[in-house]
């Protein structure tokens, strides 16, 4: 890492709380909305998240789906989320 520090940890623990207020919430939110609230939530902490954003074809159906990244590792969706979407290149992060 080159003497920076990681804060994953950190990262995993404000994905946690953003996954708990939009399940025990009155508004849910979708993935965009959530992945958007983590991003800033990491910028405000000082933590470079990725904002990513993927698209896919299912069953005849185009669907797209948001998630964020600390050092390529997803916070927010399981670990196999870039299989299942084709992200972007950019990222949003």
């Amino acid at each position: 890492m080159g003497g920076e520090i990681d804060f994953y940890g950190q990262a995993q623990e404000t994905a946690r709380l953003v996954s708990i207020a939009a399940y025990r919430g009155s508004y849910s939110g979708n993935c965009l909305k959530r992945s958007m609230t983590l991003w800033f939530l990491l910028r405000r902490q000082g933590i470079e998240g990725e904002l990513r954003i993927g698209t896919r074809k299912a069953e005849g159906k185009f669907e797209a789906h948001a998630w964020v990244e600390y050092r390529g590792r997803v916070l927010n969706d399981t670990v196999d989320v870039g299989e299942r979407y084709s992200a972007f290149k950019r990222n949003f992060g």
